[in-house]
């Protein structure tokens, strides 16, 4: 009997179905569904058979058979998966200071597992903020204001093996707003102002003054934080 029967996917619509040819008079062999249906007969000294038209993230059980005319001697039978196809592209949805939602398109069947992970400063060291089945999109919390992070998704087929990740994507997080104005050292020509940073090292503030009425605004100063304007 045929030995050594196994599969190996190699795209997410085929798989490379092999085995040891023990035989030394047979006609030839056939390679099986889990029901004896036969899915392709091939000749002497076969020891491979690529079957393709597969779906995508699928199990399928196969068996080989060699044969001749007094009869055939069968392998055990194996199932494999074919390979998930790559998550497709990320969108952002809503962003705040310390939130992103983010979503991918999913062409895999139902059921199939997803890493959904980030990275913040730079792209190189990633965590998994989600894994499991495919949620029409992903909140990460948490985050600093008006930081980059950067995210990428892969999925893994029913065998374990992981596809690819998509493109990256990055996005920034808004800017927390202010705090309390605070009003000191007031003189006859002049004010001190300060207020609270919440934001990350280089946020660019806008402090602006009204004189008469509250709607009319010229900028006093305009850049990184500082202690005081």
């Amino acid at each position: 009997a045929p030995t050594g029967f196994g599969g190996v996917a190699t795209a997410v619509d085929k798989i490379n179905w092999s085995w040891t040819d023990n035989a030394g008079n047979e006609t030839g062999y056939r390679v099986k569904t889990s029901t004896g249906g036969v899915m392709a007969t091939l000749g002497v000294d076969t020891t491979f058979w690529i079957e393709s038209g597969l779906t995508t993230n699928t199990s399928y059980q196969r068996y080989v058979e060699a044969y001749n005319a007094n009869g055939t001697s069968s392998s055990t039978a194996v199932t494999k998966y074919t390979l998930a196809t790559v998550p497709g592209a990320i969108t952002v949805g809503t962003v705040n200071e310390n939130s992103v939602q983010i979503s991918w398109g999913d062409t895999n069947p139902s059921g199939t597992y997803y890493s959904v992970e980030a990275s913040t400063g730079n792209n190189v060291t990633y965590s998994v903020i989600q894994a499991g089945n495919y949620v029409a999109s992903v909140v990460h919390s948490g985050l600093n204001a008006n930081t980059t992070y950067y995210y990428k998704v892969r999925a893994q087929n029913g065998d374990v093996i992981w596809t690819t990740y998509n493109a990256e994507r990055s996005t920034h997080t808004l800017a927390a707003v202010p705090g309390t104005i605070s009003v000191t050292n007031i003189s006859t020509g002049s004010v001190v102002i300060s207020f609270t940073d919440t934001n990350s090292a280089g946020t660019r503030y806008s402090v602006e003054y009204s004189s008469g009425v509250n709607t009319n605004y010229i900028e006093l100063y305009g850049g990184n934080y500082v202690a005081s304007v």
